[in-house]
């Protein structure tokens, strides 16, 4: 589930009209039943009416999963729910590069993590270390690996982070 602001722009200028139409005429309503003032009803009816449709649009879209090959499957995913941040110096936590609020899966041959392409792609038999941090009230995946003669280190949110290292210990990884 991933909200999209592009299916405002699908929505059109007539269906804006009728958003706030709606948000008004509910506005009117509220104002009607509690004496509430006006404005801050008819503000949060906009916000109520717009983001009830953004959520209801965002339920219709399919989650298409990454190409796998023929003998690959997938474990595990963590559908638009997964941050990963790729530090700028190894075994640190900062960095440049984040995506947020991404589809994480486990594969039996790599773990793979997608927005709109491909942002992550670390074949299993690559990775060397994987540890469970936690920092910032938030636990992370730690993920030691090689990449073109070079070792790199990313850090992996997928959500529920025990059973992706349990996972990743049967896959014989971790």
């Amino acid at each position: 589930m991933r909200l999209d602001k592009s299916d405002l722009r699908a929505l059109g200028y007539k269906g804006v009209i009728a958003g706030f139409v709606i948000a008004l005429i509910l506005a009117l309503v509220y104002n009607l039943l509690t004496g509430f003032p006006f404005i801050v009803g008819f503000l949060s009816l906009l916000l109520a009416v717009f983001g009830s449709y953004l959520i209801f649009m965002s339920f219709e879209k399919e989650v298409i999963p990454p190409r796998t090959d023929e003998d690959e499957s997938i474990i595990l995913e963590s559908i638009d729910q997964g941050y990963v941040l790729f530090p700028s110096k190894r075994g640190r936590l900062l960095g440049r590069r984040s995506h947020k609020y991404m589809s994480l899966y486990l594969t039996n041959k790599r773990i793979i993590g997608k927005e709109l392409d491909v942002v992550l792609d670390i074949p299993l038999n690559s990775v060397q270390k994987v540890k469970t941090e936690s920092k910032l009230f938030r636990e992370y995946l730690r993920v030691n690996y090689i990449e073109n003669n070079e070792e790199k280190d990313v850090l992996i949110v997928p959500g529920d982070t025990q059973l992706w290292i349990q996972k990743l210990r049967e896959l014989g990884v971790a």
